[in-house]
This record gives C-alpha cells, sequence and structure tokens, in this order.
C-alpha cells in the first residue's frame, strides 16, 4: 500500500497495524478506530465504519492534530506521542499522533475511564511508532512520487489520467 505521504507499507506491516488496533478496540473497550498517515490518508479502520465518510473523518482528524501539534510546539509542549481530546455528550473522541507517519482517532463510549484510555492509546501508537521503525517501511524519493508529464495517458482512461493528476498535485504540495 502506498501512501499520499510518500510511505509504503507492505502487507505484513499493515496486518502488524491491524493487530494493534483490534488489540486497543478489545481492551479499552473502544467503539471505533481509525488509523491514518498524516495526510489523512486511510490505512485501517475497527469497528462499526459504515456510518463515517472515512476519507473526510481521516482528513480533519489529520488537520485536527497538526494544529493541535502546531499550538504546542508554540507553547513549548510539544511531546513524542500528543494526545488530543475531545469530550461528546455520549463519547469522548482521542486523536493520538503514532511516531512522525502516523496518526490514530478512537472513540469511546463515556463510560471508559479517560486514564485508561489514554494509557491504552499511547501504548497502541508507540507499538504502531516501533513496528514502524523496525520494519522495511519506505519512503519513496520525489522523483518516484512525481510522474514525467510525457507518460501521462491523456487519451486513455480518464479514471487512470485521475489518478495520475491526484498523485502529481499530492506530490506537488508535499513538497
Amino acid at each position: 500500500m502506498r501512501l499520499r505521504s510518500g510511505i509504503s507499507i507492505d502487507s505484513s506491516q499493515h496486518k502488524k497495524f491491524e493487530q494493534v488496533l483490534e488489540n486497543l478496540l478489545q481492551k479499552a473497550p473502544a467503539k471505533f478506530i481509525l488509523l491514518t498517515d498524516v495526510s489523512g490518508q486511510v490505512v485501517s479502520a475497527c469497528g462499526p465504519s459504515s456510518q463515517f465518510d472515512l476519507i473526510a473523518l481521516g482528513s480533519v482528524m489529520a488537520g485536527g492534530l497538526s494544529a493541535a501539534q502546531e499550538v504546542a510546539q508554540m507553547l513549548g509542549g510539544e511531546q513524542e506521542y500528543q494526545l488530543v481530546l475531545h469530550e461528546g455528550l455520549s463519547a469522548n473522541t482521542f486523536m493520538a499522533g503514532a511516531g512522525p507517519d502516523f496518526a490514530i482517532l478512537v472513540q469511546l463510549d463515556k463510560s471508559v475511564p479517560l486514564g485508561w484510555a489514554r494509557m491504552l492509546i499511547q501504548e497502541a501508537a508507540k507499538k504502531i511508532d516501533d513496528n514502524c521503525q523496525e520494519s522495511d517501511y519506505q519512503e519513496s524519493s520525489d522523483a518516484e512520487q512525481i510522474p514525467d508529464a510525457k507518460k501521462l495517458d491523456l487519451l486513455g482512461d480518464p479514471t487512470n489520467l485521475s489518478d495520475q493528476i491526484g498523485d502529481s498535485l499530492d506530490a506537488l504540495w508535499k513538497g
């Protein structure tokens, strides 16, 4: 799986991520968990997700976590595994960084103690980051991410063209 952030994840790595999320879903117990890369691209989800637009949720979560990290940095309180809590009427939602490349969103019932949830989420975030450090997941170079304009199939399948243009724009914005 190749992510917009330039990271490639193989199937064994993806399986490890899913195991961490399933374990968190059971232990917490959580209602729903979403794992994305830092750009908001969905990597995996656990729990009933049909009621959510995962693509939009991933993007908004990444933006919210990024904003919270920027505020923390401006105030001198940046942490390795930052956690943001939204206390709702019937559920609490945590957003957490999982190393420099991933983010987790966890929704829990209000009955789950916040300290317990916080500890388990930080543990899961660390496991995801540790799995990345141990594995051979790779960041692609900019040259690999930007397709040669001459290779764009302008007369072929319009779906393919859309993907190629999207990939090119993602690579340009990523810098």
